[in-house]
């Protein structure tokens, strides 16, 4: 077997055999099993629940702690002494010698079913191969559940079923709801020559972290497969290079995907995270803001609500004068203000998709030749400075607001409060017109609008 180009295959005991020698040259050079086995009717000792991994390090522990009519087993072994399938089978079955009476002993099927997967999918930072080594009985064992709770003050355990106690000794939570044998072996083969150490995100540019081994020989790349929340899919891969990668979105994205390859292709590791999923302890797409933001709660509210008379969205308002969408901008805060009040979120599309501003504020900083806006800090501020004066200029009489940034998701979003004006009525300057707020809508406002808002003593200065 190559393992440069090994994936994922049905394979031989034989082949997985030469599989774990190859790692075993990478440091992890020790075989460890792990059994949970218990009693049966007829005082039988049979398996109900193992893993097989590999490991640079032995297991502190003693081989066998026994819990009633249960048994942990921890045993470990050189790989270098596992060459073909025989010293694989002898190996599995070994723990039998550690227990006193009579154990039921499995055969295995000859193949096991091999797939590789990324860092963080349960079993530390290193990409690994798994598979399940299905156990093969000449006559089915008889079962009957024992019953918990089980303690084990060596290992801090208590556990109420057998099969939460096995999925705590395993490391396997789907474990958890068995209460019946599952007759297989789960393996966990680790792959630590090169993998994904950490990995953060600073508005559009993410840079991953690569720890390699020194043996690994040849260059590395970064490839990244990201889906935007307009729904496009972006491509783009960056060469490894004193240990990171730097890759710039083109836009903000909901998913992401990012492989450590080689140039023939095959690749090390994989992570994948999405706006509900992210397994790693680092987030690539800034999903650990969401809790950092107290204003975004309100953010959430609005888009469960959907807009109304006082909530309004808009995907992007241009800072520039003579632009439709500027005009938008006056009529809402026209009509919040004649009316009840509300908010207005830039950056969130008509779909309630948080869309942040992040593209549009770099492509109006090219498109204005704003080069002195160094930071994305900058670049915020005066984004809303420049809202703020639009709205200042725009509306007679002045209008209060309270203008902010809110945090979402990683996603920047400018939240325009308006309250209710107390004493006048305001109009746009441009047009000399005057909007109220019906429902989700800006209306012109009619004289109908004026008579009602003249009987609760607010009077509007144009139409």
């Amino acid at each position: 077997m190559n393992l440069t180009h090994f994936q994922e295959d049905r394979v031989s005991l034989d082949d997985m055999c030469a599989l774990l020698q190859e790692v075993a040259a990478f440091g992890s050079d020790l075989l460890i099993l792990r059994v949970v086995v218990v009693r049966d009717q007829n005082n039988r000792w049979i398996p109900f629940a193992s893993i097989l991994k590999n490991d640079s390090n032995s297991p502190d522990t003693q081989p066998v702690t026994q819990i009633g009519q249960v048994a942990l087993i921890s045993i470990c072994h050189q790989v270098r002494d596992i060459k073909q399938s025989s010293d694989l089978h002898a190996f599995l079955v070994s723990w039998e010698k550690l227990l006193d009476g009579q154990s039921v002993v499995p055969g295995f099927a000859d193949q096991i079913q091999l797939d590789r997967v990324g860092g963080y999918s349960g079993f530390g930072p290193y990409p690994c191969w798994q598979g399940t080594l299905q156990e093969v009985y000449k006559d089915r064992p008889s079962f009957m559940t024992p019953r918990g709770p089980f303690l084990s003050p060596e290992f801090g355990i208590m556990k109420d079923t057998i099969g939460s106690l096995a999925a705590e000794w395993t490391g396997m939570p789907g474990y958890g709801g068995d209460a019946q044998p599952r007759q297989q072996i789960h393996s966990v083969i680790r792959d630590t020559r090169a993998h994904f150490s950490f990995g953060h995100r600073s508005e559009l540019q993410i840079e991953l972290e690569v720890a390699v081994l020194p043996a690994l020989q040849g260059e590395l790349y970064c490839g990244v497969k990201a889906k935007g929340f307009d729904g496009m899919s972006h491509s783009l891969f960056e060469l490894v290079k004193e240990g990171s990668a730097k890759l710039t979105l083109p836009t903000p994205c909901r998913e992401i995907e990012v492989y450590l390859h080689n140039s023939q292709g095959y690749w090390f590791d994989r992570l994948v995270e999405s706006e509900y999923y992210c397994p790693a302890p680092f987030s690539l797409l800034g999903l650990f803001h969401r809790s950092r933001d107290a204003r975004s709660e309100g953010l959430l509210q609005a888009l469960d609500r959907g807009e109304g008379e006082h909530i309004e969205f808009k995907k992007w308002i241009s800072p520039e004068r003579n632009q439709d969408k500027t005009y938008e901008l006056l009529k809402t805060a026209c009509a919040f203000a004649n009316t009840d009040g509300g908010v207005l979120y830039i950056g969130v599309s008509d779909e309630l998709e948080v869309l942040g501003l992040t593209k549009p504020l770099y492509a109006w900083k090219r498109e204005m030749n704003l080069a002195d806006l160094r930071t994305s800090e900058d670049l915020r501020a005066a984004y809303a400075k420049q809202i703020s004066r639009l709205i200042d200029e725009g509306v007679s009489p002045p209008i209060r607001k309270n203008i902010e940034w809110v945090s979402h998701a990683g996603h920047h979003v400018l939240r325009v409060d308006i309250p209710a004006s107390a004493v006048t009525n305001h109009y746009i300057v441009e047009s000399n017109q005057t909007f109220v707020r019906r429902g989700a809508n800006c209306k012109l406002a009619t004289p109908q609008d004026i008579q009602a808002l003249a009987n609760s003593s607010r009077s509007f200065g144009k139409l």
